[in-house]
Order: structure tokens, then C-alpha cells, then sequence
């Protein structure tokens, strides 16, 4: 009953319109800054600038895939992600538990 109330009233689309609006106006600014940037580098012209920003974009992509791939090992020696033996005794214990409390609850119960 309140959504075709708000159907009618225009509650409920004028709410995702006002959203898309807001989404749409959000982005203005990382545009201009964009462009304005793209200008500069390309030398006035926004196309060199957007192909000067590919470029180093590709160029860039080697370095931070090294700098990713140092994290992941520096995780792993600190124990900072779970490697597969940690995970399954992990695993193991967790479903250990229910049975453990189902056990104990029935013993407390008949009194053994």
C-alpha cells in the first residue's frame, strides 16, 4: 500500500532521480580536473594529453603490479593473510564447536 502511495506521489522515483542527479554532479569536478590536466600535458590539446596519460598509465602498470606483489609476500611472511594449512585448521576448529556445545548442553541436561 505505501509503494503504490509512493508511486503515485512520485515519492519513490523522484528519490532515484535526485540520486542519479547527485551521482551525476559528484563526478563534475574529477572531470574538469581531468580535463584541465589533459590540457596542460598534452600542451593544449586534450587528445595528446589523454594519450600522454594512456601512455604513462601502461608504463606505470609494471611498477605497481611489483609493488602489489611485495605487499602479498610481505602479508604472507607476517602472517597477515591466511596461507591454505592456516585456513583449514581454521576450518577444522570452527566446526568442531557446534558439536562440542550440543555435547555439553546434553550432558548438562541428563546429568552425566
Amino acid at each position: 500500500k505505501d509503494y503504490l502511495n509512493n508511486i503515485k506521489n512520485k515519492g519513490l522515483f523522484d528519490a532515484l532521480r535526485a540520486r542519479q542527479l547527485k551521482d551525476c554532479l559528484e563526478k563534475i569536478p574529477s572531470r574538469v580536473l581531468r580535463d584541465g590536466y589533459e590540457r596542460i600535458n598534452g600542451d593544449g590539446s586534450k587528445l595528446a594529453g589523454a594519450i600522454k596519460r594512456l601512455v604513462h598509465a601502461a608504463e606505470r602498470k609494471p611498477r605497481d603490479a611489483l609493488a602489489k606483489w611485495k605487499d602479498y609476500l610481505n602479508n604472507i611472511k607476517n602472517k597477515g593473510l591466511f596461507d591454505a594449512l592456516r585456513a583449514r585448521q581454521l576450518k577444522d576448529c570452527l566446526e568442531k564447536i557446534p558439536s562440542r556445545v550440543l555435547r555439553d548442553g546434553y550432558e548438562r541436561i541428563n546429568g552425566d
